[in-house]
């Protein structure tokens, strides 16, 4: 049978010494990377969660302020709506008043050209009467 290493091998077991020194590096190095593998994947896995905080901080602050500008536009709705209903009372109460004085005026109107029909009728008999004593003063004095 031949021997497995050829010509490495040897009586004095260079052979099976260079054999665990290369198995003994190897775990080394295989443990070196193992635990550079997990500090790597420690960090990677404390990013994501920094970064996974930041980004729900950021749409947390995004939500509140629009919660916060949705409140301050519900505030002024109100007012807008407050002051709609005065300037709608505010204009009911001017049409009322403008009605009744355009009433008035008729009124006045009406009256005015009733003044000015008595005044007519007035000095239509005004003129009448005169005439009428014009007519019969002769005769009074035709009488005397």
């Amino acid at each position: 049978m031949r021997p497995v290493f050829g010509k490495y091998a040897s009586g004095n077991g260079v052979v099976p010494r260079m054999l665990q020194d290369l198995i003994r590096q190897h775990t080394l190095e295989k443990a070196i990377l193992q635990r550079q593998s997990e500090a790597a994947t420690q960090r990677a896995v404390k990013a994501a969660e920094s970064l996974s905080a930041d980004l729900v901080e950021v749409a947390n602050s995004g939500a509140a302020k629009a919660f916060q500008q949705q409140q301050r536009i519900g505030v002024e709705v109100e007012k807008v709506l407050s002051l709609t209903n005065k300037l709608s009372d505010q204009n009911t109460e001017w049409a009322t008043m403008i009605n009744s004085a355009d009433q008035a005026l008729r009124v006045l109107g009406d009256f005015q050209t009733y003044f000015e029909v008595l005044q007519q009728d007035m000095s239509k008999l005004t003129s009448s009467l005169q005439h009428l004593g014009q007519q019969t003063a002769p005769q009074q004095q035709q009488q005397l």
